[in-house]
């Protein structure tokens, strides 16, 4: 391995940077840094694809490699987990939004009463 040669535990460290970043971005609800953080973990996800014929073995002869593994595993629950409540409270604010405008739990405009228009003929 040359010198410029990046290896597995710098590759596993800067997915666990960018996951870190990912999870700042979505706690300040900040979509432009999410969808920054998400580029950055798409190309350190490519680079980590280029150790796949060997990062097994490695990960089975070098602990510090398994704890990062770790952690990035439990920031991407995190996150999914953060991406989910997100989900739902959306959903829960649009749900409000609709039913303020008149329309119903379903989604649809409830169908007006229908109108009486007999005339009152009692005096």
């Amino acid at each position: 391995m040359t010198a410029t040669e990046t290896t597995l535990a710098e590759v596993l460290a800067d997915l666990l940077k960018a996951m870190k970043t990912m999870n700042h971005a979505l706690l300040k609800a900040d979509s432009e840094a999410v969808s920054s953080a998400v580029d950055s973990q798409v190309g350190v996800i490519q680079k980590l694809e280029t150790f796949a014929p060997t990062a097994w073995e490695d990960l089975k002869k070098e602990p510090e490699l398994r704890d990062l593994v770790r952690q990035i595993v439990m920031m991407n629950d995190h996150n999914a987990e953060l991406c989910s409540h997100g989900m739902r409270s959306l959903q829960a604010l649009f749900s409000r939004v609709r039913q303020a405008q008149g329309y119903g739990p379903d989604g649809y405009v409830p169908t007006p009463a229908a109108a009486d228009t007999r005339l009152s003929t009692s005096v």
